[in-house]
């Protein structure tokens, strides 16, 4: 969060580095309000948390969810890409629809 990508942008989440087709959770519980492909992101996630937060997932080779879907944190929601020797999943935590820190929140309150 807060480095520079690849592109010389200043990332907004977090990437983390799995095995090709890894299982991905949901972060926290929530309601799913996208899924399904989104520009250069390819497949993306996102749910709606209490609060006013959002998660955001990207690098998914499958989305297991749906549009309105109620998950538990925890729950699968999906694999990571399978096109390369490792997947990328990137995270982002918007709070008020503001990319916040994940590593630093305060995630006890949600």
């Amino acid at each position: 969060f807060g480095e520079k990508d690849d592109l010389g942008a200043t990332s907004k989440g977090v990437t983390f580095q799995t095995r090709p087709g890894a299982p991905v959770s949901a972060p926290l519980s929530g309601k799913v309000r996208f899924a399904g492909p989104f520009q250069k992101y390819k497949q993306i996630l996102i749910i709606e948390h209490r609060g006013g937060y959002h998660s955001l997932i990207a690098g998914l080779g499958r989305i297991d969810t749906v549009v309105g879907a109620q998950l538990s944190a925890g729950e699968p929601v999906g694999v990571s890409e399978s096109a390369s020797q490792h997947g990328l999943v990137y995270f982002e935590l918007r709070s008020d629809g503001k990319p916040i820190n994940p590593q630093k929140a305060a995630l006890a309150r949600l």
